[in-house]
């Protein structure tokens, strides 16, 4: 086997020397470029499933709330919950995903949140009246659970797989799959929901997941694993031409913690996803309520179709600018203040928008610049911790997910006191703003730890 490292992050890795940790040496090369595509569109296929399974509830939300009689705080509490349980399991997601394997952690976890997905409207509807929210919270907690090890997960694998000039093209289209997920919900979910009920979504969704775990293990995972067996310390050896000590696990957390670049990514991602994880969860109702004739598959739909070039597009542009010598600073900078300044811009706009139409191109603009996010301060933590990307994009997704609990909590408690989306879409580009400035004034591309 050749083994070729043409990173410096990787020439400089240091590596164990045990048989267990042979295997992780060899997970640790990047993959050539037919190796990459087809984890690329493994990736973007999981990403999908991953979105489909988040998507599904705020899809079928009001079809639930309707038959079980809730009012937008319960409604805003069952839809905030997935995200208390998806805080909870980042960090320790991103260590474990750096210590045992990504590819490993990635599968159980898709096997996890599927099962819970397919069971979540057989528990709702045998609850008694008096448990229905309160059992609805608890699937949803542990769906948000198994999620959190997903993006850890999927940090570690491409800052190891993937060399520095590709990631941002790379992380921005595995992440993609979220779109495509989110409009597979709005279209079988919606024509599931207008035929044959709302339960028929969670359970094709949960079925979805299950096979794709299944083609995983087979035509990758398990090839994978053969490909690390099959080479000894000793070929190792021979072909480096050296001795490897141990790989450091130890994140140098305190040296990270004193750089102001990473609170800057720390709360530029909480501003981040506090627009994207509000736009996500209400969208549906906003449309429902505002334009009742309109039809779920289209603004389900839309909004997400139009994302998904505009996320591969931050991507490439990302990637080309490196190329051509501008600093991984500016970079990162520059497509992140797109991706903030155009969504804020739109959302602000959406206060004044009264036609059916001119309300879903505004909201379109809008999540399409959101999609810009992951090509700046996404992938900006597999520059500043290449090697430890999963424990600290771990700890970076805990800010990130805070505002799926406690945006869209408020957003419902708003929309209950205030009966206006105006407040909500105001509000959320405000924050969205607030995000830019902070990362634009302190971050960078700069290695830190």
């Amino acid at each position: 086997m050749n083994i070729n490292i043409t990173d410096d992050d990787h020439q400089s890795a240091l590596l164990p020397s045990s048989k267990k940790s042979e295997e992780i040496f060899i997970s640790y090369q990047p993959w050539n470029r037919f190796r990459r595509r087809v984890w690329l569109t493994a990736l973007f296929c999981a990403g999908a499933v991953l979105y489909a399974a988040r998507t599904v509830m705020p899809v079928c939300i009001v079809s639930i709330s309707h038959q079980y009689g809730w009012n937008k705080t319960d409604t805003g509490a069952v839809l905030s919950s997935f995200f208390w349980g998806y805080a909870t399991t980042q960090v320790i997601g991103g260590y474990m995903a750096d210590r045992f394997g990504a590819e490993t952690m990635i599968s159980g976890a898709v096997v996890g949140w599927s099962v819970l997905t397919l069971i979540t409207p057989l528990i709702i509807q045998a609850s008694s009246q008096s448990f229905v929210r309160s059992n609805a919270i608890i699937c949803r907690v542990l769906v948000g659970c198994l999620q959190g090890f997903y993006y850890p997960s999927l940090s570690s694998l491409l800052s190891r797989r993937v060399l520095p000039a590709d990631r941002a093209f790379s992380f921005s289209f595995a992440s993609s799959g979220s779109h495509f997920g989110t409009m597979l919900t709005g279209i079988v979910g919606s024509l599931l929901l207008d035929y044959v009920g709302w339960a028929y979504s969670f359970y094709c969704i949960g079925i979805l997941g299950m096979a794709w775990v299944g083609l995983i293990h087979y035509h990758l995972i398990d090839e994978s694993h053969s490909l690390r067996l099959s080479n000894s310390k000793k070929d190792l050896t021979e072909e480096v031409g050296k001795e490897f000590p141990g790989i450091p696990i130890k994140v140098p957390w305190m040296k990270l913690f004193r750089a102001v670049p990473f609170w800057a990514v720390i709360f530029g991602q909480f501003c981040g996803t506090w627009t994207f994880f509000i736009l996500l969860s209400w969208l549906p109702t906003y449309f429902q309520e505002t334009f009742p004739e309109a039809k779920g598959w289209v603004f389900n739909v839309v909004p997400w179709a139009v994302s998904l070039p505009c996320q591969w597009f931050s991507g490439w542009l990302s990637d080309k600018m490196i190329v051509k010598g501008y600093s991984t600073t500016f970079v990162r900078k520059f497509i992140q203040s797109i991706s903030c300044c155009g969504a804020g811009f739109f959302l602000f706009f959406m206060s004044y928008m009264s036609s059916y139409e001119s309300a879903l191109a505004c909201m379109t603009t809008a999540i399409a610049f959101c999609a810009f996010h992951h090509s700046g301060i996404s992938v900006n933590v597999q520059d500043i911790a290449p090697d430890y990307a999963g424990s600290v994009y771990g700890l970076v997704n805990t800010a990130g997910a805070i505002p799926g609990f406690v945006g869209v909590y408020i957003a419902g408690y708003l929309l209950e006191s205030w009966r206006s989306w105006s407040v909500v879409f105001n509000m959320t580009s405000a924050v969205c703003l607030t995000g830019c400035i902070a990362f634009t004034m302190f971050g960078t591309g700069q290695r830190i730890i």
